[in-house]
């Protein structure tokens, strides 16, 4: 899937919840999401102006992430503009 229009597609990261004793009722399934999330590139659109390439780690605002089902797939697609910062595995 090629992404377009200064789209990233990319996979998000495992950041997990931490679990809170709460008293209001949530559903089992809910899960809060941070504001910030981490994720890895798998493709740029073409007209993308931030140095990215496949494999790069992304850190983004979690809320501005679209996720798409298409075919029982899901993907995940990110305006450049979100992408706070990068960096290659070998950086950190």
């Amino acid at each position: 899937m090629i992404p377009v229009n200064r789209h990233i597609l990319l996979t998000p990261g495992d950041e997990n919840a931490e679990e809170d004793k709460s008293t209001i009722l949530l559903p089992e399934d809910y899960k809060e999401k941070s504001r910030f999330a981490t994720g890895t590139v798998l493709s740029i659109s073409s007209d993308c102006k931030i140095p990215l390439k496949q494999g790069d780690k992304i850190v983004y605002d979690n809320s501005l992430l679209q996720e798409i089902v298409i075919n029982n797939k899901t993907i995940y697609l990110l305006l450049e503009n979100y992408v706070l910062c990068s960096w290659e595995e070998d950086d950190l």
